[in-house]
C-alpha cells in the first residue's frame, strides 16, 4: 500500500538526496527496484476506509447521517483483501478476495 506522500521521498531517494527527506513518506525504490525486501514493514496490513454521504442541503459543509449499503471499510494482507460495510445491519455482505 502506498500513499502519494510516498512519491516525494521516491524521488529524494533516486536522486540521492534522501539525508533531506523529512516527510513521513518512505521510499518505493526497493519495489521498483526488487533489490530489497524488509521484514518489518513487507508484512504490514492496510486498513482503508470510505465515506459515501452525500453533503446536506444548504451550506454542503455537513454530511447526511445515512451511511448507505456500500462497502465502506477495506482490510489487505498478504495476498488477501476484505471489504465490510459500516452498518451491520447493510444488506451488503463481506467480501473476501484473493488478489493474487
Amino acid at each position: 500500500p502506498t500513499s502519494s506522500i510516498d512519491v516525494f521521498s521516491t524521488i529524494l531517494d533516486y536522486t540521492g538526496n534522501k539525508v533531506y527527506d523529512e516527510s513521513d513518506g518512505k521510499s518505493l525504490r526497493r519495489f521498483i527496484d526488487e533489490s530489497n525486501i524488509n521484514h518489518s514493514h513487507d508484512n504490514e496490513v492496510a486498513v482503508s476506509e470510505t465515506d459515501y454521504r452525500d453533503p446536506t442541503a444548504g451550506d454542503g459543509h455537513h454530511l447526511t447521517r445515512r451511511l448507505g449499503d456500500k462497502p465502506n471499510f477495506m482490510v489487505v494482507k498478504d495476498n488477501w483483501k476484505l471489504t465490510i460495510p459500516k452498518l451491520a445491519s447493510s444488506p451488503t455482505k463481506d467480501q473476501l478476495y484473493n488478489i493474487a
